[in-house]
């Protein structure tokens, strides 16, 4: 999975690719920690590129979310496909 970030004023949009299973939502949690720890809680995740989410990376967008809203930041979803 790639990670790449474009930060546009007070919102960071994260754009991922590849697959976001088991091997790969440790890396993504703990980038998105970083963000949120950072003063960065305003965050869209641009899901476009990809392929697949496992229950192990739904469980990282929980937990993702409730630390954002912790920090008075809110966590925005886009790019979703079927």
């Amino acid at each position: 999975m790639e990670i790449t970030e474009i930060q546009s004023g007070t919102v960071t949009a994260v754009v991922l690719r590849g697959r976001v299973d088991s091997a790969t939502a440790g890396v993504l949690k703990d980038r998105l920690t970083q963000l949120i720890r950072s003063g960065l809680a305003q965050l869209v995740i641009d899901f476009r590129d990809v392929a697949y989410i496992s229950s192990a990376g739904f469980r990282t967008l929980l937990i993702i979310a409730k630390q954002s809203e912790a920090a008075d930041g809110r966590l925005a979803l886009c790019g979703i496909s079927s």
